[in-house]
């Protein structure tokens, strides 16, 4: 079963410190825990009685807390070294680490078509029910996180169906940046409704810049024109959000950039914009790969952050099955 943790964020500039917030999440990811809950309390002895009750449970407990509440506390909740760890931050500083175990995990990112979704999801439930969590991503791509680094027989029958293509890594991006380093291809993307959002996923992970020199954000039409070459024709008859305008940006940004996989991706993401036959949503992706081009149109539901994030998603499973030999490196490289 996978480990659960409480935090508790302690102190104004502590609790009130999303960025720091973000990292901690990561921190937890990478190590193999999973968030159990978090509370943020401006001032140490706003909630004693919570921390007193959190200290009794028999998970672990992580207390960060700026420099004054950490002397207060120190003294008044003596941490159990077992279960609770009293962690004091300055502002604007962040340890290496957490100072937390790491839980032996391995992932997977599985992709299959997504007809076969729900009797996957149906054997995955069947094999096991506590080694592994599964993270959905989009339909025909589910990550699965698996406690411990053996593989149960029943699970690894049911990893091996035949409609089941798989990447042995704990994130996506990292696995394509392994993968375009292999094969000497680059990246590039034009993005509109995103605005720069899968740029941002790509060069999240370290070593990006092996495969990824720049992209484009092109939000404006004019810009969509004078960048990356759509036609003033094109954006009058069809508009930006269309399928003959992704795929003009798509030949623009590969040409500038010289990238051998170019996306582009241009789309309503609301909650305004809305024009008859495309709702708020509606999202064009179009994917160059060499000579070769693929157009998706997906209606996206969620608010705008939420539309934007699944359209990145869609990018990126784009460019894994643009890949004919992606799998099968993975297979060799495990």
């Amino acid at each position: 079963m996978k480990p659960s943790i409480d935090i508790v964020y302690i102190g104004e500039t502590i609790a009130r410190n999303t960025t720091l917030h973000g990292w901690v999440g990561r921190q937890l990811r990478l190590r193999g825990w999973r968030l159990q809950s978090q509370s943020y309390l401006e001032s140490w002895n706003e909630d004693l009685g919570r921390l007193s009750s959190l200290m009794e449970t028999p998970q672990a407990l992580l207390i960060l807390t700026d420099p004054e509440s950490y002397e207060a506390l120190k003294h008044r909740l003596p941490p159990r070294s077992d279960t609770v760890t009293l962690l004091p931050l300055t502002e604007g500083t962040y340890p290496e680490s957490l100072p937390l175990p790491e839980h032996p995990h391995r992932r997977w990112q599985l992709f299959f078509p997504a007809s076969f979704q729900a009797e996957l999801l149906g054997k995955l439930r069947e094999a096991t029910d506590e080694v592994f969590t599964l993270r959905p991503l989009l339909p025909g791509w589910i990550e699965l996180e698996l406690q411990g680094l053996s593989l149960p027989p029943v699970l690894k029958r049911t990893l091996d169906h035949p409609q089941i293509s798989k990447i042995p890594r704990s994130s996506l991006v990292a696995a394509l940046i392994e993968y375009f380093s292999s094969v000497g291809k680059t990246l590039t993307f034009a993005e509109s409704c995103t605005g720069g959002r899968l740029a941002a996923a790509i060069t999240a992970e370290s070593g990006s810049s092996a495969i990824f020199e720049g992209s484009f954000v092109t939000y404006a039409n004019r810009i969509k024109s004078e960048w990356l070459g759509v036609a003033e024709a094109t954006l009058k008859d069809h508009g930006a959000v269309s399928e003959a305008c992704v795929r003009e940006m798509a030949r623009g940004a590969q040409a500038k950039a010289g990238a051998g996989i170019a996306v582009a991706i241009s789309g309503i993401a609301g909650p305004t914009g809305a024009v008859p036959g495309k709702p708020v949503g509606t999202v064009y992706l179009c994917l160059r790969n060499g000579e070769k081009e693929e157009v998706k149109r997906v209606r996206l539901s969620g608010d705008r952050n939420a539309v934007q994030e699944q359209a990145v998603l869609h990018a990126l499973k784009m460019v894994v099955e643009s890949e004919e030999n992606i799998f099968d490196f993975f297979s060799e490289n495990s």
